[in-house]
Order: C-alpha cells, then sequence, then structure tokens
C-alpha cells in the first residue's frame, strides 16, 4: 500500500473549495475523523469497521451523544434471526460470521471469540449455537 498522504488531499480541497472531497484510508480513530472533517467533506471507513465494526457504533455514539450503542452480546443475539434465514436459504454461516469476528476486539476474550468462530463456522452443519459457544467462551464481565 502507497503511503497516505492527507496533507495533499488536504491542499486539493483547499485549491478547490467547490470540489467535494472524502478521504479515504487510514482512519483508525474517533479522534481523527474529526480532524480530516476539519479540512474536507467527508470520511470513508473501511478497514477499520471491517477489522472493528463496534468502531462503528463508537462513530455514531460520538456524532450522536444521545445514542447509547449496544451491548456486543445484543449484536449477537440480534444476528441470530437474520443468521437462521439466511441459513434456511442456504448461505453458509461463515459467509456471515467473517464479517463479525472483530466484533470483539480490544474486549478480553476477543482471541477466543475469534478462533472458535473460526475453527468452527465453514463446518457443513453449522449453524447460530456456533455463535453462542463463542459467547460463552468470552471471559465473564466485571
Amino acid at each position: 500500500m502507497p503511503p497516505l498522504r492527507y496533507e495533499r488531499v488536504y491542499q486539493l480541497k483547499q485549491d478547490l473549495p467547490e470540489l467535494q472531497v472524502i478521504l479515504n484510508g487510514g482512519i483508525t480513530a474517533v479522534g481523527q475523523v474529526d480532524e480530516v472533517l476539519e479540512h474536507v467533506d467527508g470520511v470513508m471507513i473501511g478497514r477499520q469497521a471491517y477489522h472493528d465494526p463496534y468502531f462503528l457504533a463508537k462513530l455514531e455514539q460520538h456524532f450522536n451523544p444521545g445514542w447509547a450503542p449496544p451491548d456486543r452480546h445484543e449484536v449477537v443475539a440480534k444476528m441470530v434471526p437474520y443468521i437462521e434465514t439466511e441459513l434456511a436459504r442456504g448461505e453458509r454461516l461463515g459467509r456471515i460470521t467473517r464479517h463479525m469476528l472483530g466484533l470483539f476486539t480490544g474486549q478480553p476474550g476477543a482471541r477466543a471469540w475469534r478462533r472458535y468462530i473460526s475453527e468452527n463456522a465453514f463446518k457443513d452443519d453449522a449453524g447460530p449455537e456456533v455463535l453462542i459457544t463463542a459467547l460463552d467462551k468470552m471471559p465473564v464481565a466485571a
């Protein structure tokens, strides 16, 4: 990946203020979003959202302070009906859960979560119970 040169993007916006400029790349923290938005019109969040999907909840709460993000366990529970529907349609669990592997990034037990899902979600008979068992492998919150 080439080095990110935000200053060039900022200069482009400064030189052409009528141009809508949206920065894409390298954003990993909420504070960075604020900083970038001081210079350009928008920010795209890609890899960070894939590796840490809960980052999107943190962003929503940052820009909408009255909004309370769901607990990660709630997110898993809310995914179960969707997963059941998709499995009934012939989808494989692993194709859904691969997007959930980073849900507990930075939390105690995140490695156990990822590992259990990675080892079990692609099995022929894998269903929502894989997520429930993965949750059971997480440490109990203090």
